[in-house]
């Protein structure tokens, strides 16, 4: 934290809200859960990405996966359905330090049902859950 921006404080806290994934003009991002936003904090600096926020989950057409970066790197990020294949790719570069948002839209075509978002990177592999619904 000593090292961190303001505007990278700030995202961090708001990442913790409980209306993260649909802030409204009342109570914004909602009430922040400090620990949660404790663990997006970079303690380790060996570890380049610390952790992630992925939202909405279930998502119907779209999601942001938030994830914290110590230093500038690149890595790709796949949507790959239950049956292995990879239904979307993204190659993206982190411009500065902080947390990062990546989104993926246009899902609405995708079959109900459960994805693994991969990221893959120089120090990175993380494989996350989501689960596509219609509404």
């Amino acid at each position: 934290l000593p090292n961190s921006g303001n505007q990278s404080i700030i995202r961090t806290i708001e990442l913790s809200g409980n209306q993260v994934s649909h802030p409204d003009s009342l109570l914004g991002y909602g009430i922040p859960d400090f620990v949660k936003a404790l663990r997006h904090v970079n303690l380790d600096k060996r570890d380049t990405y610390k952790s992630t926020a992925l939202y909405p989950n279930p998502f119907t057409d779209r999601f942001t996966v938030s994830i914290y970066t110590a230093t500038l790197q690149e890595f790709d990020a796949y949507l790959i359905s239950s049956l292995g294949v990879v239904v979307r790719e993204m190659h993206q570069k982190a411009e500065r330090a902080g947390v990062i948002d990546i989104s993926f839209s246009d899902l609405t075509g995708l079959p109900n049902g459960n994805y693994v978002l991969r990221m893959v990177g120089k120090d990175l592999m993380l494989n996350l859950k989501v689960i596509k619904i219609n509404h």
